[in-house]
């Protein structure tokens, strides 16, 4: 999950919906959330983690062998703006982190998961 310090909003992801959801800072009790990013467009499987770019509006979402990349105003049904993927990048994206003042993307992962071998456990990371 992430924290938007700019729009005072907290974007988690709901690794069995296949979803993003997005909910205000202040939320409290069983609050709806104010945008919800799922559907067959979205590409998303299974999102255990997610990295968010206040700066630029994007939201990054590991997945396997690519980087899923969504406005961060998307709600619905919302294909990616972006997906980073290549033969030579070697992504078995399991986690990553935004740098906006450097223009940075760091992902970890191994080459394992990136081929589809890795079962996802602690040991694949």
């Amino acid at each position: 999950m992430a924290y938007d310090p700019v729009r005072d909003e907290i974007v988690v992801p709901q690794f069995y919906a296949f979803a993003i959801l997005t909910y205000k800072g202040d939320a409290t009790g069983d609050a709806a959330p104010v945008r919800k990013i799922f559907g067959p467009h979205t590409q998303l499987k299974l999102p255990a983690r997610l990295g968010l770019d206040a700066v630029h509006g994007e939201i990054f979402v590991p997945q396997g062998n690519q980087v899923l990349v969504f406005p961060r105003d998307g709600d619905g049904d919302v294909a990616p703006i972006r997906i980073i993927k290549g033969p030579d990048t070697q992504l078995g994206a399991s986690a990553l982190t935004i740098d906006p003042v450097n223009n940075l993307l760091i992902v970890s992962g191994n080459k394992r998961r990136a081929r589809g071998e890795g079962r996802g456990g602690a040991s694949d990371v």
